[in-house]
């Protein structure tokens, strides 16, 4: 039975500590002021709207809690957040909740980081209101072309249809920066359990754009929003230490350390591939089936996951997953956004970019 008075206290708890991570991260003022706003919607539902100069609002609705509830608790019934032993992870709660709303607190704070991120970033100059999930109308949340940043004019017209599913990204990789943290050993409990949480909120985005299908889409796949995270993970082991650099009009991740082949191999076993477990069970759960249809029994996955990493002369014809070849596709247009609205230049106040490395 639904709990609105409750649910609306996770939802609070989750925009504290989302503003908490969104500030602690900068350093210093931002100069951007959000308010949250829980409606009575029966929809999964959840954007972000400019009130004034610096100033956004962001509104959800309680049903967005009811469902990661839900979720979690079908989740953590099985043998999701498990440690290669078969015990379950301790899940620590700082407001002590217990474990099912604990980690539902965590899944909204990156649905509340996630809608910031788009306020931050800039995306509102463009896209007008930002929907957590593709399932408003098509015209719905769109700049004319009188509105719109000079900067898009820029891009290839064949690219511009391709800028909605890149600002997606971005805001996806912005808000996992921020809600997993910088990557130690002694945290790598917390790092997955924090992993898990987002995975659970990708799988809810992927069930409502099933339940109002559009003719045209305008958001990534979400299986590509999973692959895209797992390489983020991926890349927290390998590029801890690295630094983003321009060569040849890309942005590429040079990392200065020596690869520590036992550390990795460990990482791997430890948090990648239960992570990938995780993933799984949830995205099933969810019936997220695209996903779990789209990787197979795992091997196309880690294929895609190492050829985006280190193949040369990347295609489509190397990619196995609809995920990767997605990805590949939306890569360089992302580069060309990035460099055209100057939000490469401002990357460093941001969270970790982690593009392609080298």
């Amino acid at each position: 039975m639904s709990d609105r008075r409750n649910e609306e206290r996770l939802l609070s708890v989750a925009a504290k500590r989302a503003l908490d991570a969104y500030q602690g991260h900068l350093h210093a003022d931002s100069g951007n002021s959000f308010l949250f706003n829980w409606s009575d919607s029966d929809r999964f539902e959840a954007f972000v709207t400019q009130r004034g100069v610096g100033e956004f609002e962001i509104s959800a609705s309680v049903e967005i809690a009811r469902q990661t509830i839900d979720l979690w608790d079908l989740a953590l019934a099985t043998k999701t957040l498990i440690d290669g032993s078969g015990n379950r992870l301790a899940i620590a709660s700082p407001d002590g909740f217990p474990p099912i709303e604990e980690l539902a607190v965590r899944s909204l704070t990156w649905m509340c980081l996630h809608e910031m991120m788009h306020a931050h970033l800039g995306h509102l100059d463009l896209i007008g209101r930002a929907h957590l999930a593709e399932f408003e109308k098509a015209e719905d949340g769109k700049k004319t072309k009188a509105g719109r940043p000079q900067w898009v004019e820029e891009l290839d017209t064949d690219h511009r249809a391709l800028v909605r599913p890149c600002l997606e990204l971005q805001a996806d990789n912005d808000a996992s920066a921020l809600l997993l943290g910088d990557l130690t050993e002694e945290g790598w409990i917390a790092f997955r359990i924090d992993a898990a949480c987002i995975f659970v909120m990708m799988a809810l985005m992927d069930r409502t754009e099933k339940q109002h299908p559009s003719e045209q889409r305008f958001y990534p796949l979400v299986a590509t929003r999973f692959f895209t995270l797992f390489s983020q993970l991926f890349q927290y082991w390998l590029y801890e230490d690295a630094e983003l650099v321009e060569r040849d009009g890309e942005s590429l991740v040079v990392s200065a350390r020596s690869r520590d082949t036992d550390g990795f191999m460990r990482f791997a076993k430890e948090v990648l591939a239960l992570s990938l477990n995780d993933l799984i069970t949830i995205a099933l759960f969810a019936d997220a089936r695209e996903f779990i249809d789209d990787m197979g029994q795992g091997k196309p996955f880690f294929a895609d996951l190492y050829a985006i990493q280190y193949a040369e002369n990347l295609n489509d014809a190397v990619l196995e997953t609809r995920a990767a070849q997605e990805w590949r596709r939306l890569y360089g247009v992302n580069e060309a956004i990035m460099r055209l609205s100057g939000l490469r230049e401002d990357r460093p106040t941001l969270s970790a970019d982690r593009s392609r490395p080298r």
